[in-house]
């Protein structure tokens, strides 16, 4: 977008201000996986499954797909 490097970060910390649930909901996202793993109990924060069978990883979404 033709912005340098040191523009970004003022945009950036701008829109996470304005928008603390999404802000909250990428902190949630990021930390569920690990929980997930190391409690081995089936997480569900908003609308996303964690689930953590024989060593594998899986994230049911919306579409109720379940990705490894």
């Amino acid at each position: 977008m033709g912005l340098a490097e040191h523009e970004l970060k003022p945009i950036v910390d701008a829109w996470r201000a304005a928008n603390p649930n999404i802000v909250q909901l990428w902190a949630n996202v990021k930390q569920t996986p690990l929980d997930t793993i190391t409690t081995r109990q089936a997480v569900q924060p908003r609308n996303l499954g964690f689930t953590a069978e024989s060593g594998i990883l899986f994230i049911t979404p919306t579409s109720d797909r379940r990705l490894a």
